[in-house]
């Protein structure tokens, strides 16, 4: 694995709808083991393998929830709206970067400090027009010298290995570690022959309704679809097992058992992790009707046999997020041995 690529795609700024930087690093490494290209939606496309075969898709989404500049006041504070789901109990301090007219502006996350909350204001969640983003500027004419009205803004936040290089910590692991682990599937497979027709797609604007699937599903029309994402870690304490089951770190990915996954891939990629002695979890998810961007794809057409491979992922949508490098590496393997025996 190439860790330095993966620390690329983490330090970029891809929120739902501006993911041109992500998919400019992903579109620069893959140039030299396979053939790219782009679509209205901003779709990165990665072709490999036999154009006569049958159409073979994995996608990964790489786009991250981040934040949308609404008002600047005279103070020179910015306000926002979310973009995707987010947490918004972790804001308060976190830093931010805006994707300013003239290059990324660094920012914090403000609210109403201790000392100037009512007991009605102590222990609350904080709505988000009652917190802003403070670049430092000192009124709103210099703030709008830097930053406009519907500018996006991203956490930040470094990224680290611990335990001995185990455990990643960062921004925006979901999904960008997914796509990490797409695309070097990709690398892996670019010096073997493949029979089927293999296509490769980071999507965008999953965080917002699954948009940039959808028009890439439309576009390739497959005859099956691998959707690699994260997964929530239940291993954290007050989770009830008997509610969300038993999700580990490090205990291989995740395959869920519900509507969004096809009886038949789900044996597939299970079968290939036995033949191969992977480890490998199984979960139900939320709920029996799935919820990623195969819930959406999967109804296109005359439907789409689809499966979802999530790499465990804790505190997920919140300014750092974790998974387990051990967990990456087997979600290749698992992908790879699943690609390399499909006829």
């Amino acid at each position: 694995m190439n860790i330095d690529f993966l620390r690329t795609l983490l330090a970029t700024q891809s929120p739902s709808s501006a993911e041109q930087e992500m998919t400019e690093a992903v579109r620069e490494y893959a140039k030299n083991f396979c053939e790219t290209e782009t679509d209205v939606m901003g779709n990165l496309y990665l072709h490999h393998g036999n154009p006569e075969g049958r159409r073979v898709m994995v996608t990964a989404h790489c786009d991250e929830v981040g934040f949308q500049i609404v008002h600047i006041d005279d103070n020179g504070l910015a306000y926002i709206r979310k973009v995707g789901g987010i947490d918004r109990q972790t804001l308060p301090g976190t830093p931010v970067a805006v994707m300013g007219r003239n290059g990324k502006v660094q920012g914090v996350f403000g609210k109403k400090s201790p000392h100037l909350q009512t007991e009605k204001d102590k222990g609350a969640t904080p709505e988000f027009e009652d917190m802003w983003i403070d670049m430092g500027f000192t009124s709103r004419q210099e703030t709008l010298e830097h930053v406009a009205i519907g500018d996006f803004a991203t956490a930040v936040a470094p990224t680290q290995q611990l335990n001995g290089g185990k455990r990643i910590t960062g921004k925006a692991l979901d999904n960008k570690i997914g796509v990490f682990a797409m695309v070097e599937t990709v690398r892996q497979l670019s010096d073997q022959h493949l029979p089927v027709n293999l296509t490769a797609v980071c999507t965008t604007q999953e965080e917002i309704g699954s948009r940039g699937a959808v028009v890439a599903v439309n576009r390739i029309e497959p005859d099956c679809l691998f959707c690699l994402d994260v997964g929530t870690a239940t291993d954290i304490p007050s989770v009830k097992k008997q509610a969300r089951g038993d999700v580990r770190l490090g205990r291989g990915p995740l395959l869920y058992r519900n509507a969004d996954n096809n009886s038949d891939l789900f044996r597939t990629m299970v079968e290939a992790a036995e033949r191969k002695e992977m480890p490998y979890q199984t979960g139900v998810g939320s709920k029996i009707s799935g919820g990623t961007e195969t819930s959406h794809v999967q109804i296109l057409g005359r439907g789409v046999a689809t499966v979802n491979l999530s790499i465990p992922n804790r505190y997920m949508h919140s300014a750092v997020e974790m998974c387990d490098m051990e967990d990456v590496e087997n979600t290749i393997r698992l992908l790879t041995a699943t690609l390399e025996q499909l006829k």
